[in-house]
């Protein structure tokens, strides 16, 4: 069906689309080779433009174009293009340019040059600002803008390919079958709500840390339930396209890591169920369900930056040791077990760091050492 992107021609579809192909114009060979020294400049193990902290190429090539001089057009007397005007320095026309669709949004700003008409207009701004308004306008390092970059890319996405993560299927117990710790409970439904809202922060951390959940883009799910990438194949039968959650990444010149989910404001949030099913009618009656601990909530940073994870386990552990109402136990339990997921989330992209780090090249030595 010409309807149906998934059984379309490769190549035919933004779907399909991969990478970037930039062609540069120039009257001398030397001009790019000079612009390619310039970007990877002449310190080993650092490259100049940091664009390739996410850009990697992998065909090029120079291809000649014969001029107007080279070809003896000029002697030719049916060659009829005037461009007498662009002698004149009068560019108001040009054969085959409409010049009003070029370069909107490096016109539309606020009169102080602040505000910005989209986030290209931005980075172009920030990037090349003299020293001087460097220093007026506290603009952004070079790192910091490279990561604004990524993160507008993410959001620009969604223009193009539909990025909506997928609900988490299943309930607590399908993941918690699937853990291989020694600690889970025996039967989980028979724990206090508490306590399986501890499991099912535990390892929704766990799922949102994993290639599986958390990868970036979309991918189609084989009759064995693996997960390969989405490249348009197989075109002829239905596929179960999955689209990542973007929860499990890292870029090699970050210094805080971790991935939001996919999801917009308003969209709510989606979370692991833990409830049985008299529960949940009884929470519909009362405005409740599993996603009703989700809000505006502000963990204490300073607290944990100052004690970490190891004492802020511990103090809960004697907490729930020393308390007598089943409770507050069952609280302190909860607690324990999501602070367990917050580590094990924080090792699972110490993982993933490592992993990047030696995926890097010698010309990014630099984010070798970040990673």
């Amino acid at each position: 069906s010409v309807n149906n992107e998934n059984k379309a021609v490769p190549g035919t579809t933004a779907a399909d689309e991969r990478g970037i192909y930039f062609a540069g114009f120039v009257k001398s060979a030397a001009i790019l080779e000079n612009i390619m020294n310039n970007q990877v400049g002449s310190v080993p193990g650092y490259m100049n433009d940091r664009l390739f902290n996410n850009v990697k190429s992998n065909l090029g090539g120079l291809f000649y174009i014969p001029s107007v001089p080279d070809l003896g057009l000029e002697r030719e007397p049916g060659y009829a293009n005037d461009f007498s005007k662009l002698e004149r320095g009068d560019w108001t026309r040009f054969p085959g340019v409409d010049w009003s669709r070029l370069d909107r949004h490096f016109d539309k700003a606020s009169d102080n040059g602040l505000m910005f008409y989209n986030h290209k207009n931005y980075l172009y701004r920030m990037a090349t600002l003299p020293q001087a308004e460097k220093e007026k306008c506290h603009a952004p390092t070079t790192r910091i803008l490279s990561l604004l970059e990524n993160a507008f890319s993410l959001w620009q996405d969604n223009w193009y390919i539909d990025r909506k993560q997928e609900e988490i299927a299943g309930d607590i117990r399908d993941y918690l079958s699937a853990y291989a710790g020694t600690d889970k409970p025996d039967n989980i439904m028979a724990e206090s709500v508490m306590v399986r809202k501890g499991w099912a922060t535990r390892l929704s951390l766990h799922l949102f840390a994993s290639d599986e959940y958390g990868f970036r883009g979309r991918r189609v799910r084989q009759t064995d339930g693996t997960l390969v990438p989405y490249a348009g194949h197989d075109l002829e039968q239905e596929l179960d396209i999955v689209n990542g959650a973007n929860t499990f990444h890292i870029q090699p010149n970050e210094i805080i890591v971790g991935g939001m989910p996919n999801l917009s404001l308003g969209e709510g949030c989606y979370v692991m169920r833990y409830l049985t099913d008299d529960e949940h009618q009884a929470g519909f009656i009362a405005g409740l369900s599993e996603a009703s601990g989700v809000g505006h909530i502000i963990p204490d940073f300073d607290k944990l930056l100052q004690h970490g994870l190891g004492d802020l386990i511990a103090d809960a552990t004697v907490r729930h040791d020393a308390a007598i109402d089943p409770a507050k136990r069952d609280f302190y339990q909860a607690t324990i077990l999501s602070l367990q997921g917050v580590s094990e989330y924080l090792l699972r992209f110490a993982d993933l760091a490592a992993a990047t780090a030696k995926t890097l090249s010698d010309g990014e030595a630099w984010e070798k050492t970040n990673l």
